[in-house]
């Protein structure tokens, strides 16, 4: 199956956030990306890792517990 590969602007679509946030996250080592010459690129498996990292429980802070598995479609 061929791995799905985003643009930075897509990929900051799917997160719900803006691209230079997405930068952000990129250049503080937070979300990993392939980088082709001066392009960047995102996996959908980045993007899952980078999701599944920031899950938080009610323990830890009191809110909700978000659900483990964040499936991107």
């Amino acid at each position: 199956m061929p791995m799905e590969i985003y643009t930075r602007e897509e990929a900051a679509e799917i997160l719900k956030i803006s691209v230079p946030t997405l930068d952000r996250l990129i250049a503080e080592g937070e979300l990993e990306v392939y980088k082709f010459r001066r392009n960047v690129r995102v996996t959908k498996e980045q993007i899952q890792t980078f999701l599944n990292n920031y899950i938080y429980s009610a323990d830890k802070i009191g809110k909700v517990k978000v659900n483990t598995s964040f499936p991107i479609s």
